[in-house]
C-alpha cells in the first residue's frame, strides 16, 4: 500500500533559485529522454539507460541518480500513455516535478529535509503536512520510497511529496454487501439507507456555466485569467465533496461486520453522447463519479474493507423486491406494478447492486456438471 504524504517546504531566495534551475533542466533533460525513447520505440528503463545515460549525463550535468530517475519517469509515462491508447506525444513541463531515490538524493530527519539538486545540496524545513499521515510515519508505520519535489508557479510554493508504503492490511471477506448507487442529483446513495447530496456542486457548476459565457463574450486578457480560476475553484470544490463522501462511506461500511463495499462499473457510461437529452450532457459529461470511486478504493484499503465492481446492465429498472421489470420510474419514485412496491428510485437500484453482487458470487462458487456418468 502506498500513499504520498505532501509537504509544503520553506526556502531560502538562493536555495529556491537553485531548485528552479534544476527543474527547468531536469524537464528539458525528461522531453529529449521521451524523444530518444518515442523514436527507438523503447518501453524498458534497461534500453533506454543503455542508449541514452552517458550522452544525456554529459550534456545536462546531472548527477547518476537524477539522470536515472528522469528515465523512470519518462517510462513510466510511456506506458500510461499507450495504456489509455493516447496518440498525443507527452512532454513535460517548464517546471515539472524532479523525482528523487531514498537515500541516495535525499534524507529526512522531521521536520528538516536534506535533497541533492544539480548545484549542491539543499536544507530546508516543513512547515504543513497532513496530520494524520505524518503522525503514523513519525510512529515507524510508515516505510519510505521515492519522492518528488514539485513547484506552484501561482502560489509561489515549493511542495515535498514524500512517498510512503507498508504492508497492506488484509481484507475482508464480503458476506455483507453494501450496495452503493452513484449518480449526478444525489452524488452516492447506499443500500442502508444512506443518501449523499451534491445539490450544492450543482449549484455552482451551472452558476460557473453562466459567469463563463458572459466571460467568453467579453474575452478580455482579465476575463480568461478570471475563467482560470473560477474553473480551479470549481474543481477544488467537488475534490473536497468527494474526499467528505468517500470518508462518510468507507467508515459506515468499517462499523458494519463483515461488510464491503459494491460499485457499478461505469466505465464506459459517456461513450456516447446522444443518449442525452442536451440540457443533461454538461453534468453528464463532468459527472465525477470515477474519482469518488477511487477516493473510496484507496481510503478502503487502508482499512481492510474490500470494494468489488458489478454489470450495472437493468439494476435501476428492475425491481429489488421481486425481480420484476415490470417497473415505473419517474424521478426519485420507483413504483413496480408486478409486486406494488414502492421505494426511492436510488435505494432500489442501491439494493439490487448488493443482490446482484451475492447472486454473481453464487454462480461463481458452484460447482461445474460432470459430463457423463457412470452406469453399471
Amino acid at each position: 500500500m502506498r500513499r504520498t504524504l505532501k509537504c509544503k517546504i520553506r526556502l531560502s531566495p538562493e536555495d529556491k533559485q537553485k531548485a528552479l534551475d534544476c527543474m527547468r533542466v531536469y524537464s528539458s533533460c525528461c522531453n529529449e529522454l521521451m524523444n530518444i525513447a518515442i523514436k527507438n520505440r523503447l518501453f524498458t528503463r534497461y534500453k533506454l539507460h543503455y542508449l541514452a545515460y552517458h550522452n544525456i549525463r554529459k550534456k545536462y550535468n546531472l548527477s547518476s541518480q537524477l539522470v536515472v530517475t528522469a528515465m523512470w519517469k519518462v517510462i513510466e509515462t510511456l506506458r500510461s500513455r499507450y495504456k489509455n491508447h493516447s496518440k498525443t506525444v507527452p512532454e513535460f513541463g517548464i517546471y515539472s516535478s524532479v523525482r528523487l531515490n531514498y537515500p541516495r538524493n535525499f534524507s529526512i530527519k522531521w521536520s528538516e529535509i536534506s535533497f541533492s539538486i544539480i548545484n549542491g545540496r539543499v536544507k530546508t524545513i516543513v512547515v504543513g503536512a497532513y496530520d494524520k499521515l505524518r503522525d503514523e510515519f513519525l510512529n515507524g508505520l510508515w516505510q519510505i520510497t521515492e519522492s518528488h519535489i514539485s513547484y506552484d508557479k501561482h502560489k509561489d510554493i515549493f511542495y515535498f511529496n514524500l512517498g510512503l508504503k507498508r504492508e497492506t492490511p488484509q481484507l475482508r471477506i464480503i458476506k455483507n454487501p453494501i450496495g452503493i448507487d452513484l449518480g449526478i442529483k444525489r452524488i452516492a446513495v447506499t443500500s442502508t439507507n444512506n443518501f449523499f447530496s451534491n445539490k450544492r456542486a450543482l449549484y455552482l457548476k451551472h452558476k460557473y456555466d453562466y459567469l463563463r459565457s458572459k466571460l467568453q463574450q467579453c474575452g478580455t486578457k482579465s476575463a480568461k485569467r478570471h475563467l482560470k480560476k473560477l474553473a480551479k475553484r470549481i474543481r477544488n470544490f467537488q475534490k473536497t465533496v468527494n474526499h467528505q463522501i468517500s470518508k462518510q462511506i468507507v467508515e459506515h461500511v468499517k462499523s458494519i461486520p463483515e461488510s464491503g463495499i459494491v460499485f457499478e462499473n461505469l466505465k464506459n457510461i459517456r461513450t456516447n453522447g446522444s443518449q442525452f437529452r442536451k440540457k443533461q450532457r454538461k453534468d453528464q459529461f463532468r459527472w465525477s463519479f470515477r474519482e469518488l470511486q477511487t477516493f473510496v478504493a484507496y481510503k478502503a484499503e487502508g482499512t481492510g474493507v474490500s470494494v468489488k465492481y458489478i454489470n450495472p446492465r437493468g439494476t435501476s429498472h428492475q425491481c429489488s423486491q421481486c425481480g420484476s421489470t415490470n417497473v415505473t420510474r419517474e424521478g426519485f419514485e420507483f413504483t413496480c406494478h408486478d409486486c406494488s412496491y414502492q421505494l426511492d428510485a436510488d435505494l432500489n437500484a442501491a439494493r439490487n447492486i448488493a443482490s446482484r453482487y451475492i447472486s454473481d458470487a453464487k454462480a461463481v462458487c458452484q460447482p461445474a456438471n460432470r459430463i457423463g456418468s457412470y452406469t453399471s
